[in-house]
């Protein structure tokens, strides 16, 4: 249908034929005007159109459909009576509005043209949709409160999201061999990436006005140490220092300016976040952030703060402990060579030194029948003092196992000791082997614990490690030619040795050994089945 199809499709009256279209416009509770096309005088007005403007026929019929409307309104209604396009004419139109006590609301309009008196006419009904537009406006605040609230959420979780990745990171790198130093930076760097900080540092106090050793820094180029009252927001740190608890401030109090006695390089900061690091139940410095604008600081900044001072109080304190145990096992190695060089090597330089002075004595009271026997025996000790020293400086290398693998680190340790002292050493493998790292050092332990007692103790002239790779298991055996021993009397468990090897082997499931009789030598044999190949 065309337009003008449908404009003639439109048309009716309000006499005659058009009975059911009057009691349509007489019964209708909103109001209903019809005005001359012409000149937009009122024609004909409704019960409820009298009623919502509160005026009499005669006043109410004196006035335009342009009046009825706000009058910030006349140029919008102007254009919408003007309307040529029947299609936009027949859309609702929505206009502020005045009733009778001048009360301004929203209305929205519906037209209809039709023909009166035989007159061009149209029909308007008006509808108060005002409380419409509130209720709409309240879903509107509503919802835009609810995607606040959204997003607020969603920016809370994504925060601490990002915060317990940091701490799982932070976590990771505490429990690395990562130097003190990369830790903490790793840490400022953090602590400033969420707390928005534009610079961070870690620093310790060693006196209020000693000297201030910064150990991390973010966005501050300073020195490693400087004074402390040389140091930006020294006074902070100092409160810090003195109270053990956070001290956040800004504006004028926060303000930080370069010291005109430091060679700090820093902007100036009006905003500062300072939270103790406290090892041990003493303080031992803060942590402390810098901003450039004003700002407060909620009580979860704060948290956030101090569990990054408490990381890196933990990595400080776990260095410490590092360098205190390595400290003991260097003291405790040195007590333990010591020991091997007073129960081995000295003794048998004592020995020599007795021999030797017998020796001297003997020659003096002419008895030259027993140099011989003298000085093989000098030999045989010399030779064992040899074989125990080459043993121990052995030990104080480095470890191969790791850069050489299994079987190169066998064959150098068979190389550097065994071969040197004379001892006729050989390792036979049916093929290469590749275990997980922690089978490899059992089993290496193992081997060198039966080579140390095949050279300190069964004076044996030759050994020999076998490997020995099956379809679903691999042997292990270290024989030597040595004196050997009776293993019924051994007491329980052998010794520390013997059961240093009996737990390395159980700790890998492997099945251990030892087959010995005086006078034979002993071998020492260890069985792992399906071992677990690389």
């Amino acid at each position: 249908m065309d337009s003008k199809t449908e404009d003639q499709a439109l048309d009716t009256t309000l006499d005659g034929s058009g009975e059911r279209y009057r009691l349509l416009f007489e019964s209708n509770p909103l109001p209903v005007i019809v005005y001359d096309l012409a000149d937009y005088s009122f024609l004909a007005v409704n019960a409820a159109a009298l009623r919502h403007y509160g005026a009499s026929d005669e006043r109410f019929m004196a006035q335009t459909i342009i009046d009825l409307f706000h009058p910030d309104e006349a140029d919008r209604v102007a254009s919408w009576l003007n309307e040529s396009d029947p299609v936009r004419r027949a859309r609702p139109a929505t206009f502020l509005h005045q009733d009778h006590a001048g009360r301004t609301m929203t209305v929205e309009v519906m037209r209809r043209l039709l023909t009166f008196d035989e007159r061009p006419a149209c029909l308007v009904v008006i509808h108060d949709v005002t409380r419409q537009q509130e209720v709409q406006h309240e879903r509107d605040q509503a919802y835009h409160l609810l995607e606040t609230r959204v997003e607020m959420r969603t920016d809370e979780i994504e925060k601490r999201r990002r915060v317990a990745e940091s701490l799982r990171h932070i976590l990771a790198i505490l429990n690395s061999n990562r130097p003190l130093a990369d830790i903490l930076d790793f840490i400022v760097d953090q602590a400033r990436d969420l707390l928005g900080g534009h610079a961070g540092a870690i620093c310790s106090l060693t006196s209020l006005n000693d000297v201030c050793t910064v150990q991390a820094a973010q966005g501050l180029h300073t020195a490693p140490r400087l004074p402390a009252t040389h140091f930006p927001g020294w006074q902070v740190m100092a409160e810090v220092s003195t109270h053990r608890q956070p001290v956040a401030i800004s504006g004028e109090g926060g303000m930080v300016a370069p010291s005109p006695d430091s060679d700090v390089v820093i902007k100036p900061y009006r905003a500062l976040l300072a939270v103790p690091l406290i090892i041990s139940e003493e303080i031992y410095g803060c942590l402390i952030m810098y901003y450039p604008e004003e700002r407060e600081f909620a009580e979860e900044e704060i948290n956030l703060a101090m569990t990054f001072a408490d990381q890196a109080a933990l990595a400080i304190e776990n260095a410490h402990l590092r360098e205190r145990v390595e400290r003991m096992a260097v003291m405790e190695e040195r007590s333990r060579l010591a020991r091997d060089l007073h129960d081995s090597v000295t003794q048998s330089l004592y020995s020599l030194t007795l021999l030797v002075e017998g020796w001297r004595r003997m020659l003096n009271a002419g008895k030259m029948e027993f140099v011989d026997d003298q000085l093989i025996e000098v030999g045989h000790i010399s030779n064992q003092a040899l074989r125990e020293m080459r043993l121990l400086i052995h030990e104080l290398r480095p470890p191969t196992l790791e850069q050489e693998g299994f079987l190169g680190a066998l064959h150098q340790r068979l190389s550097a000791v065994e071969r040197r002292s004379g001892v006729q050493a050989r390792l036979v493998a049916d093929d290469i082997v590749e275990l997980p790292a922690s089978y490899e050092e059992a089993l290496y332990r193992i081997v060198i614990e039966a080579l140390n007692n095949a050279l300190k103790h069964a004076a044996a002239n030759s050994v020999t490690v076998y490997l020995r790779l099956g379809a679903d298991q691999l042997d292990v055996e270290i024989a030597d030619d040595g004196c050997g021993f009776d293993l019924s009397s051994l007491p329980d468990g052998g010794g520390i040795g013997l059961t240093s090897m009996r737990e390395r082997a159980d700790s890998i499931g492997a099945a251990f050994e030892i087959t010995s009789t005086e006078g034979t030598g002993t071998s020492v044999h260890i069985r792992l089945v399906n071992p677990p190949l690389s």
